[in-house]
């Protein structure tokens, strides 16, 4: 056999196998596509089934059940939501550490509570992973770090949604505020010493946050 034929052999053989390997990947990328609607699907009829069958005190539950759907069937990168024991009203959220801080890696657990005049009155969040940061209390109390303008009490509206408080407490890992802070003695770390604030919050990143 002619070294010539034997190289158009041997690149016929690879083509084969990166298409084959191509197949696979999108394969498994429909596959993966495919369960995660199915969860979302399951997950969102039990929101469905509980919301009727288990009223509390009658609010507005169609609104918080659209805001459920259109997190699950699209969710935010490094967010995750799911509800409790099918109780739409009440969400165990995981946020993703930003990538370059010092929570990267990290998976930072909210506890999210809706009252039954929701959205007319915000929902309460608080942060149940411990995290060293200068907007959130050693007691998972944040503020979203705009001159005391919360989006959970001062500028809160019904038109804001629970993906956008959340898309905010992600803005606010990547992005602190220590002119406004929570805790004060974070804050005069991040302005004098931001080196040594990023090691210690790395440091509890790793004690506290990670999976």
């Amino acid at each position: 056999m002619s070294l010539r034929r034997s190289i158009r052999i041997e690149l016929a053989a690879r083509a084969a196998a990166a298409t084959r390997n191509e197949t696979s990947s999108a394969v498994q990328r429909t596959a993966t596509h495919r369960i995660r609607n199915r969860r979302a699907a399951t997950a969102i009829r039990n929101a469905t089934s509980s919301a009727v069958q288990r009223p509390r005190g009658g609010g507005p539950r169609g609104r918080l059940l659209r805001e459920l759907k259109e997190i699950m069937l699209n969710p935010t990168d490094g967010c995750h939501v799911e509800f409790v024991e099918d109780d739409i009203t009440h969400w165990h959220c995981i946020i993703l550490g930003p990538s370059n801080s010092p929570y990267e890696g990290g998976h930072f657990k909210l506890d999210v509570l809706f009252p039954d005049n929701y959205p007319h009155v915000p929902p309460h969040v608080q942060f149940t992973t411990q995290i060293y940061h200068c907007n959130i209390t050693s007691g998972g109390q944040f503020s979203d770090g705009m001159s005391r303008h919360n989006i959970l009490s001062d500028i809160w509206s019904p038109i804001l949604t629970a993906d956008k408080v959340l898309l905010s407490i992600m803005s606010l890992l990547a992005d602190p505020n220590p002119d406004d802070p929570m805790e004060i003695v974070v804050a005069n770390m991040y302005k004098r010493d931001r080196e040594q604030h990023d090691r210690v919050a790395r440091e509890w990143t790793t004690l506290y946050a990670m999976p």
